[in-house]
């Protein structure tokens, strides 16, 4: 059974005509409740998409900044030292690297100018037959390394 609501049908017929009868009549106060009631409903609706919105571009970044990014330049370092590791050794002197210093280029530690390239075997025996000391790393402020001795003939260097 359906419980019904009377409504008498002259105040339907005639509406809301003057302000005195929009007061008294409940279906202007429904319909307007109603209406409040889904503007309310839809702006929290939003609201919550709003903050799903957000953490979900949030969580993106995060997985793009911890996740994908270093996947992509491991894959990227991956097949550029293939690629120099393909090549033959004439190949790798004509652009200026050994075979060892293939990591070293690809990681930019070569260009950088705290990594001292090592001396090749060429130049130190080329050294050696010229009667020249092999050279040796400058001690660091840091270092428990003694102090090269001078060459033969030159004044020993005195430590700062």
């Amino acid at each position: 059974m359906r419980a019904q609501t009377h409504i008498p049908t002259e105040r339907l017929a005639r509406g809301p005509a003057t302000e005195e009868w929009a007061r008294i009549d409940p279906i202007v106060y429904l319909t307007a409740a109603r209406r409040l009631q889904a503007r309310a409903t839809s702006e929290a609706i939003r609201a919550g998409w709003r903050w799903v919105r957000r953490r979900v571009t949030g969580l993106a970044g995060l997985l793009q900044d911890r996740l994908l990014e270093p996947i992509a330049r491991r894959s990227q370092r991956q097949r550029a030292l293939a690629e120099l590791a393909a090549m033959d050794d004439r190949l790798l002197a004509d652009i200026g690297l050994q075979r060892s210093d293939i990591p070293l280029a690809v990681d930019g530690h070569l260009a950088d100018p705290r990594v001292a390239r090592r001396a090749s075997a060429a130049d130190v025996r080329d050294r050696l037959l010229r009667g020249e000391r092999c050279p040796t790393p400058t001690a660091t402020a840091n270092s428990n390394r003694p102090v090269a001795p001078a060459a033969p003939g030159q004044a020993p260097e005195l430590a700062a």
